[in-house]
């Protein structure tokens, strides 16, 4: 239940604009959970249900995480 919980209620607030960058640590206190960590095994998300929400996580970490060229091996940010 309180998987289905989380991946609702972090649905919601997506759906609803919300910065998420700011909403998993409110979602997070309010499971009780002492660290993110914590709270993002409940909220594991799969392109297929929720590609919005992926598509805004991605938005998110676009800078943080460099493509890879597998063939090259080089950051393609290079």
């Amino acid at each position: 239940m309180r998987h289905t919980f989380s991946v609702h209620s972090l649905a919601i607030m997506a759906n609803e604009g919300l910065d998420l960058y700011h909403s998993m640590p409110l979602l997070s206190a309010y499971l009780g959970h002492r660290s993110l960590t914590a709270t993002e095994g409940y909220v594991r998300l799969t392109a297929e249900m929720y590609p919005e929400i992926t598509e805004r996580t991605n938005a998110l970490t676009i800078n943080t995480f460099p493509t890879l060229n597998l063939k090259t091996g080089y950051n393609e940010a290079n």
